[in-house]
């Protein structure tokens, strides 16, 4: 009975609809329904797929001309930077070797400026001369000859530091390190006086072995004379120079008698000393001082016109005795 009045309903509502067969009027909304969702569906699908595409072109739609640019930037070569080797100089290493000079005041005899009873000081020690740098070949050189040279240096340069601030005892230590390595008259000689000064004697007699130069030796007792070490001076000039008649000795022996106040004694040592040597400006000065001491001016004049005119005298000593000849014209 429902089934014919739900069909006459809709035969009422839409005559030119078609008579629909019992049974499918009531599944019509749920075929409605199936289609919306496959339309929703496909709309979905092609706007996922568009977006997409969109993504995957962004930067080519948004940005054409960084695209260019990167495109011509990978046709580009890439140069790799190379680091080049800089060859490095070859640095020359120098060997020092020491260099024997003797020093004026080494060779010659300290000139005294003035004229008195009391005679000025001789020398006093001296550092001893690092030794000069000359540039070799590194070719056939050991190197445990250059670390030798170059630790000799250093013990040189440091015993002449001590020297200079009056630390004998450390240089003392420092020349004795510098000996070992290498023997050297001017560094015997300082040995000797330090040794001498600090009262250390041992070995002392083994370093004026070593120095085996009766000049050298005289030399020494000029520096102790210079410190104010006469009597020590004395002993050492009559222990090991008696008996010697060079200049350089004579000179030390006047010296001695002069400082005790023997002015006529010491003529004679300075008269032999400077007719052995004539030429020496420094001897003929202590030759003319004494006599000029003992009042025997005229025989001074004529020694120091002498001196004066000795082309080995220095700027210092000429004036010294270019005052004495005014003084005794």
């Amino acid at each position: 009975m429902s089934l014919i009045v739900q069909t006459l309903n809709r035969l009422k509502g839409s005559s030119k609809r078609k008579p629909v067969p019992p049974g499918l009027g009531s599944r019509k909304p749920e075929r409605n329904g199936e289609q919306k969702l496959i339309i929703y569906g496909g709309i979905i699908i092609l706007l996922v797929a568009f977006l997409s595409i969109l993504l995957l072109n962004r930067e080519k739609l948004l940005y054409p001309d960084r695209t260019n640019l990167l495109v011509e930037r990978e046709a580009q070569p890439v140069v790799k930077a190379e680091k080049k080797e800089v060859a490095q100089p070859k640095t020359v290493e120098t060997e020092e070797k020491p260099v024997l000079q003797r020093t004026e005041a080494e060779e010659k005899p300290q000139p005294v400026k003035t004229v008195s009873r009391e005679e000025k000081p001789a020398p006093k020690i001296q550092a001893v001369e690092r030794p000069a740098v000359k540039k070799t070949r590194p070719e056939n050189k050991k190197t445990e000859n250059k670390s030798t040279e170059h630790l000799y240096t250093a013990y040189l340069h440091q015993g002449n530091t001590y020297l200079k601030s009056k630390e004998y005892g450390k240089s003392l230590y420092y020349y004795k390190k510098a000996l070992a390595i290498k023997k050297d008259s001017n560094l015997l000689k300082n040995i000797i006086l330090l040794k001498i000064i600090t009262g250390d004697r041992e070995g002392i007699e083994r370093e004026i072995a070593l120095l085996n130069d009766k000049n050298a030796l005289a030399e020494v007792v000029l520096g102790l004379i210079g410190m104010g070490k006469v009597e020590e001076a004395e002993r050492l000039a009559e222990k090991y120079l008696s008996g010697v008649d060079s200049p350089y000795v004579l000179y030390v022996k006047g010296i001695l008698l002069e400082k005790k106040g023997l002015y006529r004694e010491a003529l004679p040592f300075y008269r032999q000393a400077y007719s052995l040597k004539p030429e020496d400006p420094y001897l003929g000065y202590a030759y003319g001082r004494i006599l000029e001491i003992m009042g025997m001016e005229e025989k001074a004049l004529a020694v120091y016109r002498q001196v004066i005119s000795l082309e080995g005298a220095g700027e210092e000593l000429k004036r010294i005795v270019e005052e004495r000849i005014q003084v005794l014209r």
